[in-house]
C-alpha cells in the first residue's frame, strides 16, 4: 500500500541509511516563560536562562533539519516569543523551504507581534485553553488575567489570518470529495483537510467544506483535494453554494 486513499500521494518513507524520514520538529527555543503553568516540565521563570542557543548557533542547527527530511518545525518553548531573535529563526527555516508553526501561550500576543509572525512565516499557531472560563485558566497557569489575554492574543492571530479558515469547495474536475481528504496547493504542498463533503444536485459537482491555510481562503482560488492519492482540480467558494 502506497499511501491513505485521501492523503498526499506517497514519497520516499527512509532517508538513504534507511532512518525513517523526519516529519515534525517540536523544538524548545528557550525555557522562559512568563506564566507557571502546573504541568509545564521546563519550570520556566522569564529571565533568559544561561546555555541556551546564540542566533547563529540556532541558525545552524536549522542548517541541519533538511538532511532529516522535510520535517515541520515547532518553534516553542517555554513561550517561543519571549525570544527577541524567533521571527528571525522562523524567516530563516521558511528560506530553507521549512513549513514553521509556533506554540506560544497566547499572553504575550499583540497586534504588533501578531504581524511579525505572520510576515516571519508562520503558518500556524497553536495555543492551549486549559479551561473553560477564567477562573478554570489562571489556575492551571497560575497567572491571574492569562485566560483574558490568550483570548485577546487570539483575536490578533486570527485579525492577521494566521492559520486555517473553514471555505466551501467546488469541483472543477470529476470527483467528491470526503472527509479527512487532504486539500493541496496548485504546488502539491498540503495546505489544509475537507471536513465534509457531497454531490450537490444543484452544481451537479462535488461540494465540500473544508479548512485552509489563510493564504488560499479567497474565493476563486485554484487547489486541488487529494482523491486516491490524485490531486483533483477544485476552487474555493463562498459559503453558501448556492
Amino acid at each position: 500500500h502506497t499511501g491513505h486513499p485521501g492523503g498526499m500521494p506517497a514519497g520516499p518513507r527512509t532517508l538513504e541509511d534507511g532512518s525513517p524520514l523526519c516529519r515534525l520538529i517540536a523544538w524548545e527555543v528557550t525555557r522562559s516563560c512568563n506564566l507557571a503553568c502546573k504541568h509545564c516540565r521546563a519550570e520556566a521563570h522569564p529571565e533568559p536562562y544561561p546555555g541556551e542557543l546564540s542566533t547563529e548557533e540556532a541558525k545552524a542547527l536549522i542548517d541541519t533539519f533538511p538532511s532529516v527530511g522535510n520535517p515541520i518545525i515547532i518553534f516553542t518553548g517555554g513561550d517561543p516569543m519571549i525570544r527577541p531573535d524567533v521571527y528571525e529563526l522562523i524567516a530563516y527555516a521558511g528560506s530553507k523551504g521549512l513549513r514553521c508553526v509556533m506554540s506560544p501561550n497566547g499572553t504575550l500576543i499583540t497586534p504588533e507581534n501578531a504581524r511579525k509572525i505572520k510576515e516571519a512565516g508562520v503558518q500556524r499557531c497553536s495555543i492551549s485553553i486549559d479551561g473553560y472560563n477564567a477562573e478554570k485558566h489562571d489556575a492551571f497557569r497560575c497567572v491571574p488575567g492569562a485566560f483574558d489575554a490568550t483570548m485577546r492574543g487570539i483575536e490578533c492571530l486570527k485579525a492577521e489570518g494566521v492559520g486555517r479558515k473553514l471555505v466551501g469547495l467546488k469541483m472543477v474536475e470529476r470527483g467528491i470529495p470526503r472527509h479527512g481528504y487532504a486539500i493541496a496547493a496548485p504546488d502539491g504542498t498540503e495546505i489544509g483537510h475537507v471536513t465534509s463533503g457531497t454531490m450537490s444536485p444543484c452544481l451537479k459537482v462535488g461540494v465540500a467544506l473544508g479548512y485552509v491555510e489563510a493564504a488560499y481562503a479567497k474565493p476563486g482560488t485554484e487547489i486541488a483535494v487529494v482523491i486516491r492519492e490524485k490531486p483533483v482540480k477544485a476552487e474555493v467558494v463562498k459559503i453558501p453554494f448556492v
